[in-house]
């Protein structure tokens, strides 16, 4: 099961269901639109919590924003320099700015004058350790949606149905795409 975004008991005690029969569809509805959620944001919101996340940049700028956020705890943040990366110092060459989620050169010039791919590497902890409220209810909303049927099935394939959710974004509702912007990787208030 991935890092699902509500639980089933969550959802059965917002909607009041009392009954069993549907718990496996559901679960799989649950499962599927907790990875929607996560592929529309552009980040995991629970998956680094304790595992390390690594992203990699050009060097050609002055600030990265991360993009699991809030940020817990840099790791390190390396510059590849000829064979290796080096390790860079906090406070003296980065720090990271909290209220952005984003490592800033101390000194507002780019980390390096001769940008090619991965050249900076940022290992960090980020997420949340508890799923928003308004994130936990979009996702309420969105099984909901599936649960009744409003959904496109796919043929049964080895007698299973299996749910396709392929919702444009400009198709989900208008409630659940205000809330989800806002936690979107690169949204900007």
């Amino acid at each position: 099961m991935s890092n699902n975004l509500i639980s089933l008991e969550f959802y059965k005690q917002i909607k009041k269901i009392n009954s069993t029969t549907e718990d496996a569809a559901i679960s799989s509805i649950i499962s599927s639109v907790s990875d929607y959620v996560k592929t529309y944001l552009g980040r995991t919101l629970n998956a680094y919590l304790t595992t390390p996340k690594v992203e990699y940049f050009k060097g050609d700028k002055a600030k990265y924003y991360l993009s699991e956020f809030p940020v817990i705890s840099i790791n390190s943040v390396e510059l590849f320099e000829g064979n290796s990366y080096t390790p860079l110092v906090t406070d003296e060459d980065y720090y990271l700015d909290e209220e952005l989620d984003a490592i800033c050169t101390v000194s507002s010039k780019a980390f390096s004058n001769i940008p090619y791919n991965n050249r900076i590497k940022i290992t960090y902890l980020g997420g949340y350790n508890s799923i928003p409220g308004e994130i936990a209810l979009a996702v309420v909303d969105l099984v909901t949606y599936y649960h009744k049927s409003e959904y496109v099935q796919n043929k049964q394939v080895g007698g299973t149905d299996s749910i396709q959710l392929a919702i444009p974004e400009y198709k989900l509702p208008k409630h659940i795409t205000r809330v989800l912007e806002m936690y979107r990787q690169g949204f900007a208030f």
